[in-house]
């Protein structure tokens, strides 16, 4: 049997928060940050977050260029 270095469990931390946008809205924002390879990305929708965790996971393109350790755009 072989065995890969890359271990089939990866981890992730998600962050949300409201953002007062003004006029009493509230927009929610986020962050998911890929624990093993510290790549980070921002959000303030869902897809843009699954589309983060998909490429981390090898099944999906990045949708934007990664951030690391807590760089905003």
């Amino acid at each position: 049997m072989e065995v890969t270095s890359r271990s089939p469990m990866t981890r992730f931390a998600l962050q949300i928060w409201p953002q007062d946008i003004g006029d009493g809205r509230v927009e929610w924002r986020g962050k998911v940050h890929h624990l093993d390879s510290r790549e980070a990305r921002y959000f303030r929708d869902w897809p843009t977050m699954l589309s983060f965790i998909e490429a981390a996971l090898g099944e999906g393109p990045l949708a934007a260029p990664s951030l690391r350790d807590g760089q905003q755009s």
